[in-house]
């Protein structure tokens, strides 16, 4: 959780997924969990957490923009 809550004050300081190259998304990475989120205006939304071990699909947080 303290990770989570360090997005509040420094929402650009994650890394983009490889995988989401050229997209909004960054990725906080907190073993085991890894979580995927954007920054809107002046929100950041969590969009989608996932086992760190498992396979990302894109259809997973695209499908949660809807």
């Amino acid at each position: 959780m303290e990770s989570v809550e360090r997005l509040t004050d420094f929402p650009e300081s994650d890394s983009k997924p490889k995988e989401l190259k050229g997209t909004p998304y960054r990725q906080l990475v907190s073993a085991p969990l890894r979580l995927f989120y954007r920054i809107a205006e002046k929100q950041i939304l969590i969009l989608h957490v996932m086992r760190g071990e498992k396979l990302f699909h894109l259809d997973e947080l695209t499908a949660r923009e809807k």
